[in-house]
């Protein structure tokens, strides 16, 4: 856990970047009514949490030119989205809302600063969401293309949940551009090659271990079950291997390798290795004692595509805004792809993400 500063933070507000002028962010807020249930038997109040509320309370510098502070708070609003990045990297925290305007209040001090306060709250029944930026903000794509992975090491991989996504675009020099969000249970669609990795040769002896611990490397991976049999002699085997997944959870898997001469692989994918064991009847006993098995790991793709409802309506103009929910399973890695139907030349946007759903434990 890192302390950290505020310095470099944005806000963005309907579309637009007021990030130069909004000189301080006095709240991002989110708060609950309490229901007082206490009985006559309790010495302690007793309380259920009611209807919850959430607001971003700001303070920025006065600035009458277009698209900045006065000409976008002058006039309230009802339906403002407003994103306040903690940072500017896609990862960063991010407090995002559709809100209500409450107020815009003006004030000159006495040293003749001009300065504005506002408030919004949440409107539709929807709090406010923390979550992650899925870009650097704000990105600038100059082309179709797929942005960097971002990972939440909170969320298992597959685990079934909701996700809530933000956009706003700030300027599109083209016909239309789509945004959509992809995720996979790993870094990437394609692992990098077996070299140097994990690789043990033991006879099929009933009982035999290996003890491995350690690595395997990069990402997790499926591992492989080689077995060498040219003269048939396993009547029933299973290969057991234990280490972890990718989040450090203990991993157990048994493969049954009674079929003889042939390669396996894993279900799941190991993290590290720390037992490699041969139980059961393996071989019988006079075979040909060329009996062996490999045990290595194989790059294999991840399970990866398009996040289903995960494609925000198609923009032609700027600026945009647009909140969408979508339903799980989610994956742990995701990442937005920006393409288009007709064309653009440049678009300048930013999306953030909050997930809901079953976490890793201990996290």
């Amino acid at each position: 856990m890192t302390k950290q500063t505020g310095l470099g933070d944005r806000f963005f507000l309907d579309g637009f970047n007021i990030s130069g002028d909004v000189g301080a962010i006095q709240s991002v807020l989110m708060s609950s009514e309490m229901i007082d249930v206490t009985g006559t038997d309790k010495s302690a109040r007793e309380r259920l949490v009611g209807l919850g509320d959430s607001e971003m309370t700001f303070n920025a510098w006065y600035n009458t030119a277009l698209n900045a502070s006065h000409d976008q708070l002058k006039t309230k609003a009802d339906n403002r989205h407003a994103i306040y990045m903690r940072g500017s990297t896609a990862g960063v925290p991010v407090a995002a809302m559709v809100a209500s305007q409450a107020n815009y209040n003006v004030t000159r001090g006495d040293n003749g600063a001009m300065a504005i306060s506002a408030q919004v709250m949440n409107k539709s029944g929807d709090l406010l969401d923390w979550g992650q930026a899925l870009t650097d903000g704000p990105e600038t794509s100059t082309a179709p293309e797929e942005l960097a992975v971002v990972h939440d090491d909170q969320f298992a991989a597959g685990s079934s949940g909701q996700l809530i996504a933000y956009l706003q675009v700030l300027a599109l020099t083209g016909d239309d551009v789509i945004f959509r969000l992809r995720h996979s249970d790993y870094v990437t669609d394609t692992l990098p090659a077996d070299d140097d990795l994990l690789v043990v040769v033991t006879n099929l002896l009933t009982n035999n271990v290996f003890t491995l611990a350690g690595q395997i490397a990069g990402d997790a991976r499926i591992l492989t079950v080689t077995v060498v049999d040219s003269t048939p002699s396993i009547t029933a085997g299973t290969v057991r291997i234990t280490g972890t997944d990718a989040y450090g959870a203990a991993l157990i898997e048994n493969i049954n390798i009674a079929a003889g001469a042939g390669a396996y692989e894993t279900t799941d994918r190991f993290k590290t290795v720390t037992e490699v064991r041969t139980l059961n009847d393996v071989v019988t006993l006079g075979g040909g004692g060329n009996e062996t098995i490999k045990v290595g790991v194989k790059a294999v793709s991840g399970a990866f595509g398009d996040i289903t409802g995960g494609q925000f309506t198609t923009v032609t103009a700027a600026p945009a805004k647009e909140r969408i929910e979508i339903d799980g399973p989610i994956k742990p890695y995701v990442w937005v792809e920006v393409d288009d139907d007709m064309g653009f030349s440049t678009v300048t946007y930013v999306i953030a993400i909050k997930r809901f759903g079953p976490r890793v434990a201990g996290q």
